[in-house]
């Protein structure tokens, strides 16, 4: 299984019942050094976290199996990465964010 740091849509009962086939059990996580934003994908605005190294953003942990992440992965798009980060308990975890710029 894969712990995964869900901060927005991916907390709905009903996304995640559409997106990975199941409620999933959440638990309550911080990230430190990210800080929540938005970005519109075709009209529609949704969450997505920047690096800062001076916020925190609030948010839950998932468990999910490859088939599961896959489908999540499939649903963020090119609008995210998904990339490892140490939550405020010092576990680790995935979690989408914005992507790096080519700078």
């Amino acid at each position: 299984m894969k712990r995964l740091f869900i901060y927005g849509t991916l907390m709905l009962d009903d996304v995640q019942q559409r997106i990975i086939g199941r409620e999933v059990p959440m638990t309550p996580a911080t990230l430190q050094g990210y800080r929540k934003g938005r970005v519109t994908v075709e009209g529609k605005t949704y969450p997505r976290i920047t690096a800062d190294e001076a916020a925190s953003v609030d948010g839950m942990v998932i468990e999910l199996d490859d088939t599961e992440m896959q489908r999540v992965d499939a649903y963020e798009g090119s609008e995210y990465v998904r990339i490892v980060v140490v939550l405020g308990d010092g576990t680790e975890a995935w979690v989408y964010a914005e992507p790096l710029s080519d700078d």
